[in-house]
């Protein structure tokens, strides 16, 4: 029943389900990687570290406590350990995605664009294929995942200066996930990049109607890109 409120993202009803489990008896590396994993989103590193311990003492190998303690330590600034733990991750269990989207995404995150594409091509490749072309919607899960990935491998190809790569990964990624904002931050700036101004112009309009307000740089480029084109993109 936990794993059930964290698939649905219910954080203090999962969280309440694990220790209803760890009280009757139950010690396994799968719950207290799950209770790490959920004390995270509810903002609590201390208790996630001390589950994650728990899941690990439990379990040495188990791929979600590594994985999940590469989350807290990336999210801490420990980049070296995180690194580390989503590797162990991998090795444990080589077919989850979210392991190498977010090794990929450390890599990127770090300068390291080259080392990124790899990791981030194996997610990919571990997603189905999403068939957003014919008019098939995908399972939830799957297009966040996806593009995610996308997200990614736009943002180390964008670093890498490879625009029209970095674009069609973008592209991709907001058909399967149009509410996420950091794709049209980089798509934007792919676009910027490559002189396409309209596109990038619509994009950053789309970004600030979903944020509500652009950083004062962005603000001022499409500020600029409006002044250039002489209208707004609405009237394209």
């Amino acid at each position: 029943k936990g794993d059930l409120h964290h698939d649905r993202e219910e954080w203090q009803a999962a969280l309440e389900s694990y220790q209803k489990a760890e009280n009757a008896g139950e010690y396994s590396g799968h719950l207290y990687a799950s209770m790490g994993s959920t004390y995270i989103r509810l903002g609590q590193p201390a208790a996630a570290r001390a589950a994650l311990k728990k899941a690990q003492e439990a379990e040495p190998d188990h791929p979600d406590a590594h994985y999940n303690l590469g989350v807290l330590l990336q999210s801490e600034g420990s980049l070296i350990g995180a690194e580390a733990q989503y590797r162990a991750a991998i090795q444990a269990d080589p077919s989850d995605p979210a392991f190498h989207t977010n090794l990929g995404s450390l890599l990127s995150q770090t300068g390291r664009h080259r080392e990124a594409i790899p990791a981030l091509r194996k997610a990919l490749a571990l997603i189905p294929a999403l068939a957003l072309r014919q008019g098939i919607l995908p399972p939830p899960f799957q297009a966040t995942a996806r593009a995610a990935a996308l997200y990614n491998l736009g943002t180390a190809q964008l670093g890498l200066g490879q625009l029209s790569e970095a674009i069609s990964a973008l592209e991709e990624a907001v058909r399967l996930a149009p509410a996420m904002a950091l794709v049209y931050q980089n798509l934007g700036e792919a676009y910027f990049r490559k002189k396409n101004w309209a596109k990038a112009q619509r994009t950053y309009e789309t970004l600030k109607a979903i944020r509500g307000e652009l950083q004062p740089p962005l603000a001022a480029r499409l500020e600029q890109l409006t002044h250039t084109l002489g209208h707004s993109s609405r009237k394209f």
